[in-house]
Parts: C-alpha cells; sequence; structure tokens
C-alpha cells in the first residue's frame, strides 16, 4: 500500500486518470487531499468504470509489481472498508476489557 499511496500523489499520470475517472485528487484550496479519502471516492466509483479503463487506471497506480493487490483491493473495496472498521473496533473492543480487567484488581 505504501507504493500505492506514493503513486498516487506522485506522478501525474495517475493524477489525470484520477481526475478521468471522477476522483478529485485536490481539494478546492488546491491542497492534496487524503490518500485514504481519495481512494475511497475511487472505490465508490470503480464499478461505474469499465474493465478496460479500471486495468488502465490499476496499473497506472499500482504499477505491475502491485496491480493484483489493486484490483482485488478496488474489486472488493467493501469488504476492504467491513474489515477496517472491524479490526478498529475489536482493538477499542479489547482495550476496553483490558481496563476493566485491571480496574477490578
Amino acid at each position: 500500500m505504501k507504493t500505492i499511496y506514493s503513486r498516487i500523489t506522485t506522478m501525474n499520470g495517475s493524477i489525470e486518470g484520477l481526475e478521468a475517472a471522477g476522483v478529485a485528487v485536490y481539494d478546492s484550496m488546491g491542497q492534496l487531499r487524503n490518500v485514504g479519502d481519495i481512494l475511497d471516492d475511487l472505490g465508490n466509483n470503480w464499478g461505474n468504470l469499465n474493465s478496460e479503463q479500471q486495468q488502465n487506471l490499476s496499473l497506472q497506480l499500482a504499477g505491475r509489481f502491485q496491480l493484483s493487490r489493486f484490483l482485488t483491493l478496488m474489486q472488493q473495496y467493501s469488504e476492504a472498508q467491513n474489515a477496517t472498521g472491524a479490526a478498529l473496533n475489536s482493538h477499542n473492543s479489547a482495550l476496553n476489557e483490558n481496563e476493566r480487567y485491571l480496574d477490578s484488581h
């Protein structure tokens, strides 16, 4: 993901490809948007792109070595978001459980 994040924000072709896909890379003040927000927008718009657009944009954003990982991420973006949310919630749950345990002794 580090490679993909870097390519999204530093390569002109990536920025152009995202904008052509309807994803804003810069905010209204001309500042670079958070890459997570950019990926969220792309993930939400992924199904509106045809397979050729998906392949070309994926290659531009991820490069050849990360292509299959990126395609999988985009094709299953809602599941990735759900898994991330579950991981964050379970971390908080474990912290709360540990705090209760420590308070009981």
